[in-house]
């Protein structure tokens, strides 16, 4: 029975250390090339937002000129009745 169970405890060891070494490599933390690619994603998420901004501001622009156009050409229609 001894050495059946210092058999087992061999494998068990072995086992752990294969363990060990197969995962000891993995970092959870990013290298330089990862933080690199982060980096980029970043700025081109942050660029795009931006121009969202602009174009929801160039369309509120627009909106008012199309208001300001269609109150003008009420008033010009009113104009034209008139001289009718």
């Amino acid at each position: 029975m001894g050495k059946k169970l210092k058999l087992i405890m061999g494998i068990i060891c072995i086992a752990l250390l294969f363990f060990l070494f197969a995962f000891s490599g993995c970092s959870k933390y990013a290298n330089k090339e990862q933080l690199a690619q982060l980096e980029h994603q970043k700025q081109a998420a942050l660029a795009a937002e931006k121009k969202l901004d602009d174009c929801k501001k160039e369309k509120e622009d627009l909106k008012n000129q199309i208001a300001q156009k269609q109150k003008e050409l009420k008033k010009l229609q009113k104009d034209l009745e008139a001289i009718k």
